[in-house]
């Protein structure tokens, strides 16, 4: 349960560093569709750390799919 909560925090934080970079990056004046950039890069960025803090926290066998007991 922590680990998915510091993930989800981290993701957090990486939203917003990269989508305020990306608005620093930018130049001035904005347009609707430079937000809309800085935060579909921010989501994308966000959720690749939250892949990669869940593949390096789980168990290996539970990471893609996960065994199921047979059914009589």
């Amino acid at each position: 349960m922590r680990s998915h909560l510091g993930a989800g925090a981290l993701g957090l934080i990486v939203f917003f560093v990269v989508a305020a970079l990306m608005l620093v990056v930018i130049p001035p004046p904005f347009r609707p569709v430079d937000y809309f950039l800085a935060g579909a890069v921010g989501t994308l960025f966000a959720l690749i750390t939250v892949f990669v803090v869940h593949l390096a926290t789980a168990k290996p066998a539970d990471t893609f799919y996960k065994k199921r007991r047979k059914q009589k």
